[in-house]
């Protein structure tokens, strides 16, 4: 039997991930572990690279808790967002750019109107 203090440590000791190089670390497992289709990574990549101050990502269709239901799809949020702030949704990633500036020109009416617009249940806002 071998020693566990003596495996392999070069993972233990390698340096930390840290910044997007974590971020997209993450993003490859989940993806793995979730199955997605090949193309959905660079997809993201893309649409982060078009729309830098936004995080894109991409999730399966969700019905766990009445009320919070979410379509498959991918979503955005700003990377500096107000807490509660809602996320752009689009089936597809040709559709999310569109609906990043619907949530940006909502968001500006909102603030010109002195109110804000809030996450609520089924994704949508209050």
């Amino acid at each position: 039997m071998t020693d566990p203090r003596s495996a392999d440590r070069s993972a233990v000791d390698a340096p930390a991930l840290q910044g997007d190089a974590l971020i997209w670390h993450n993003r490859r497992s989940q993806a793995q572990r979730e199955g997605w289709p090949p193309e959905r990574l660079d997809e993201i990549a893309a649409l982060e690279r078009q729309h830098p101050e936004w995080r894109v990502s991409w999730r399966a269709e969700w019905n766990g808790v009445k009320g919070w239901e979410s379509p498959a799809g991918y979503y955005a949020r700003r990377r500096r967002r107000q807490d509660f702030e809602p996320e752009a949704y689009a089936a597809t990633a040709d559709e999310l750019p569109a609906a990043i500036q619907d949530l940006m020109d909502r968001l500006e009416q909102a603030r010109q109107e002195g109110r804000r617009l809030w996450v609520r249940a089924g994704n949508g806002e209050g």
